[in-house]
């Protein structure tokens, strides 16, 4: 028995432990960037849905609505802009400005 080669059931159990607490480390640190990184993608996606509102203000002299601003194609070609949050874009202060939202 002694010229046998493979691991103990002791071995094993504690790379299985490691194993645990560094996915108990790692996981957090993971959701909270992934957080931070849909917040910033919102963020910018706010800024450019104002810049193209202030274009389209230039180019046709008035401001026409939010969402006519969204679905226009000559402002967003791939589409309506989404939040990565699930969330809508809205104008409440009506001063033709997306409203930040929170998250």
């Amino acid at each position: 028995m002694k010229n046998q080669k493979g691991f103990t059931m002791v071995e094993l159990l504690i790379v299985v432990a490691i194993v645990g607490i560094l996915a108990a480390i790692a996981l957090p640190r993971f959701t909270s960037s992934t957080k931070d990184a849909k917040i910033k993608a919102d963020m910018a996606t706010i800024a450019n849905i104002n810049l193209q509102w202030e274009v389209q203000n230039i180019e046709d002299g008035k401001y026409k609505s939010l969402n006519a601003l969204l679905v226009n194609k000559n402002y967003f070609p791939a589409g309506k802009p989404v939040c990565p949050f699930g969330k809508s874009f809205r104008d409440r202060n009506r001063d033709n400005r997306v409203d930040v939202h929170s998250h």
